[in-house]
């Protein structure tokens, strides 16, 4: 799989994009306090035009694909932004931990206890790099593929809806096959049933 179609708000049939948005920073705040539910309306290093990205993983024996998935977001091209990468390796037996430790030396590894699995891993995850004040937090899955200009067109999207007055917005990226390039879910409303 791989990230197409950056940067789409999800919207139900309902309610509009904005009123959504509002809904998801508000249930975050309430489940994750920190670093989503400061808001983004200004980078941190003011002054200095830059944002801070950290990217948050779990890990389950999937090295390889943790791997292709690092190496993909590491190709992003980042005009004017820090990224860095909190990976809960939950207690793999295949090498994982130790093959991002040698390929990735920036990724922060932590070791998990086995138990934690998604969810669990991505909570250790933000509470980990929490401490760091980022500006952005990515939620990404091991087995993603990036797009090339995917994190740039997440950050341009919510610098346009920033404009706009929508503020702290969430803005999801959509999945779509890396054969047909077709849009497979996430961030598009469908109008067709599945």
């Amino acid at each position: 799989r791989s990230l197409g179609e950056t940067g789409k708000v999800w919207a139900s049939e309902r309610h509009s994009p904005q009123k959504v948005a509002e809904r998801l920073l508000s249930f975050w705040e309430r489940v994750a306090p920190g670093p989503t539910s400061r808001g983004n309306d200004a980078p941190r290093a003011e002054g200095t035009g830059r944002v801070s990205v950290v990217a948050l993983m779990t890990s389950h024996n999937r090295r390889d694909k943790t791997l292709t998935c690092l190496t993909a977001l590491f190709d992003q091209e980042l005009q004017g932004a820090d990224l860095s990468v909190y990976l809960v390796d939950d207690a793999s037996t295949d090498g994982t931990a130790s093959a991002v430790r040698a390929e990735f030396p920036d990724v922060v590894v932590l070791d998990g206890s086995g138990d934690l699995f998604w969810s669990g891993g991505m909570r250790v995850a933000q509470e980990a790099a929490s401490g760091t004040e980022p500006d952005f937090l990515l939620w990404l899955n091991d087995d993603v593929v990036l797009a090339s200009g995917a994190l740039a067109t997440l950050l341009t999207t919510h610098e346009d809806l920033r404009g706009r007055g929508l503020g702290s917005s969430i803005v999801v990226g959509a999945m779509c096959d890396a054969e047909t390039g077709e849009t497979t879910y996430s961030g598009v409303r469908r109008h067709d049933p599945l």
